[in-house]
């Protein structure tokens, strides 16, 4: 008897059960003070968000896609962002447009999930930005752009904000291998298929 009560009593507490960020231990240089940018004031409605950006200085566009947990519920959203000054280094005046996204609940638990299974909250930022190139056993060569772009994920849980990000990833990758960068760019995918 005693143990069905437990097993009951078990089932009623997951039942309406929402995946939430994990709080885990990382890097303290990797923490972010308040989160400012063009989206802050949708962001700062949500107990814990998760933001993907990618972010070039050379164009006057970009994306950003943010998902959101408050009150047992995980929200989505899209942003288009057009800045009107010289490239991307003038943020001074810029046009947003927002859209919602419905996103089912059960497709980011699962999304999280599989982040959290991969490792990708304490992914290391030295490896996943590693820009040397093993050429044989006594050459290693450096990758050098100016005009790259960064990927950037901002993580903010309950107790603290950080950043994972990766310059170059994609490129970096086909000239040399690293197993961070797979993780990274496995989880973007997985992220951005929510929208």
């Amino acid at each position: 008897m005693n143990i069905f009560l437990a097993l009951l009593s078990t089932i009623i507490v997951f039942i309406g059960y929402t995946q939430q960020l994990p709080n885990i231990i990382i890097d303290s240089s990797r923490f972010i003070g308040d989160y400012e940018s063009e989206v802050s004031d949708v962001v700062y409605r949500f107990d814990e968000f998760i933001i993907y950006e990618d972010r070039s200085s050379w164009t006057k566009t970009h994306f950003k896609y943010v998902i959101g947990y408050k009150k047992n519920k995980w929200f989505g959203y899209e942003f288009f962002i057009e800045y009107k000054g010289e490239r991307y280094f003038d943020q001074s005046k810029y046009r947003i447009k927002k859209r919602r996204c419905r996103i089912k609940q059960d497709a980011i638990d699962s999304v999280l999930n599989q982040l959290n299974n991969n490792n990708f909250y304490s992914l290391n930022l030295d490896s996943l930005n590693s820009n040397e190139i093993v050429v044989n056993d006594t050459l290693t060569a450096l990758l050098v752009s100016t005009d790259g772009n960064s990927q950037i994920f901002t993580v903010s849980t309950s107790k603290r904000a950080y950043m994972i990000y990766a310059y170059m990833v994609d490129s970096y990758q086909s000239r040399q291998y690293i197993d961070d960068r797979r993780v990274f760019i496995e989880s973007r995918k997985l992220f951005l298929s929510l929208f």
